[in-house]
């Protein structure tokens, strides 16, 4: 009778023991594929224990994982919007100035020029080129390092950039959050003509 009820309870013991096995394998495989590839899929356990209070949780935590994943995006996509309307706004006033107006990063690369900066400057288009293969790079590297050394508020000096033209150039640095100047603002007119 010893021997059949160890028997038993071994058989027992194995079966509940494979149920649980199973039950966290398809909790483990489900929640690899809701944090990969299916952010949609639910758990489906319905044990009425502790496993399925596990598994609901793990479904409310991936409600609230899509939920502000979602968010996210909706503020991505209207921080982008605004500023796609305030660069169209920017380009409006910049492309109405009689001065030629360049943004450009520290290292010279050219983010952003209105139609007279691209006159004044050889009539090429400038965005994406380096400043610094139409105008003296020694000059503006001079001007630039003095900003960002904290030696003025903004240089003024004059460029010539070929064609016998003079420019009267200013330059403002760009500086992020902490202060630290990431790129420059060059104002230029065009002093050769009356």
């Amino acid at each position: 009778g010893f021997a059949t009820m160890m028997g038993y309870l071994g058989v027992m013991a194995h079966t509940i023991g494979r149920s649980l096995v199973g039950t966290l394998l398809e909790i483990q495989r489900g929640t690899e594929l809701m944090a990969t590839v299916h952010p949609e899929h639910r758990h489906r356990v319905d044990t009425g224990d502790e496993i399925q209070s596990v598994a609901e949780e793990i479904n409310r935590m991936a409600d609230r994982v899509r939920d502000a994943r979602l968010e996210l995006e909706a503020e991505v996509a209207r921080a982008t919007s605004e500023l796609h309307a305030e660069r169209a706004k920017l380009s409006a006033v910049l492309s109405g100035l009689d001065e030629g107006v360049v943004v450009a990063t520290f290292e010279g690369r050219i983010t952003l020029a209105n139609h007279s900066a691209q006159h004044l400057l050889g009539g090429a288009a400038l965005l994406g080129q380096s400043l610094f293969d139409v105008v003296d790079r020694e000059k503006i590297g001079h001007f630039r390092d003095r900003l960002r050394d904290g030696l003025g508020p903004a240089a003024r000096f004059t460029l010539h950039p070929g064609g016998g033209a003079v420019l009267q150039a200013g330059m403002t640095p760009l500086l992020d959050s902490q202060g630290e100047m990431t790129g420059f603002i060059l104002a230029l007119r065009d002093v050769s003509r009356p």
